[in-house]
């Protein structure tokens, strides 16, 4: 299978409202065969990078590139290797989910039996096969986020973007979604999702960047969290008095007098001991110790923002 990537370059757009930069000097690589989550607060600049991709936002300065083209330069080329699930609905008042994929589909270049196969192979996978003959006007929030996600991925060209596409989508059709966006990444698309949801990021994504104030803060293979160097300590301690006791630097945790240490593997030897001791009393209520992940690095921003 053919192999290719996306290159995005020295990316930056700046607001000439306020000054304030949507995206600063992105530098990412988003491979065929993989799915690559982008991850962060509302603003952090995540889908105006997806616009930047298919053409609809020109950056200040920086390129996009795949195939020896530019996107920048190329908007037109952009949209023809680019297929977007927006946020907001597709529009399907009078229509139903049925003749909304088929017409992109056919503007796609199905036609015929293949056009029909296609159609109802994806519906069937997506279980809409009882509501593929409803209007859009009658379908439930969700129905009509699985249909703009059915018109996103019919019939996809080689790079698919959705902006937060299980939005508003129950638990078993959220897996059903994932399950097809792994199936497309395997065929060799480039899959590039804007979503919140850490738990599914991790368990179905392979690759993540995680942006704030349009940088890159981390990224990486979501395979290599298992090995972060870093772990997370939450300890609940008995009361107020023993939680001041304790001689590592913390962060309060959810419940009153749980502390949350953030470590180096490397240096965790002190804490372990200290621990050991005092698990001995009866000061400490109960404790875990994890890996840290997406989700911590999410509470790391916010702990700057506060």
């Amino acid at each position: 299978m053919e192999q290719y990537e996306l290159m995005v370059r020295s990316l930056s757009k700046r607001y000439a409202r306020d000054g304030s930069y949507a995206n600063r000097d992105l530098h990412c690589v988003f491979k065929s065969s993989e799915i690559t989550a982008l991850i962060g607060h509302n603003g952090a600049g995540k889908t105006t990078l997806l616009n930047q991709i298919i053409g609809n936002i020109k950056p200040d300065v920086g390129d996009i590139s795949f195939l020896d083209c530019s996107f920048v330069k190329s908007p037109k080329i952009a949209r023809k290797n680019t297929s977007m699930m927006p946020q907001l609905h597709a529009p399907l008042k009078g229509i139903t989910i049925k003749q909304a994929i088929s017409s992109i589909g056919r503007i796609r270049g199905l036609s015929g039996k293949l056009l029909e196969t296609e159609v109802q192979e994806l519906i069937q996978e997506l279980g809409l096969i009882k509501w593929q003959n409803t209007v859009g006007e009658k379908l439930s929030g969700g129905l009509k986020r699985l249909t703009s996600f059915a018109m996103a991925v019919i019939a996809a060209p080689k790079i698919v973007l959705l902006d937060e596409p299980t939005n508003d989508v129950d638990p078993i059709r959220r897996i059903k979604l994932w399950l097809y966006l792994k199936k497309m990444a395997a065929k060799g698309h480039i899959v590039i999702v804007v979503t919140h949801n850490i738990l599914e990021v991790e368990k179905y994504a392979d690759a993540y960047y995680l942006l704030e104030k349009g940088e890159v803060k981390s990224s990486g293979a979501v395979r290599n969290l298992s090995s972060n160097p870093k772990s997370r300590i939450s300890i609940l301690f008995r009361d107020q008095k023993a939680l001041e006791e304790y001689p590592f630097a913390y962060s309060l945790g959810g419940d009153d007098n749980e502390a949350i240490t953030i470590m180096d593997n490397k240096e965790m030897t002190a804490l372990l001991n200290w621990l050991g001791i005092h698990l001995s009393s009866d000061t400490i209520v109960q404790y875990s110790i994890t890996t840290l992940g997406l989700n911590d690095y999410y509470e790391e921003l916010s702990d700057e923002e506060d």
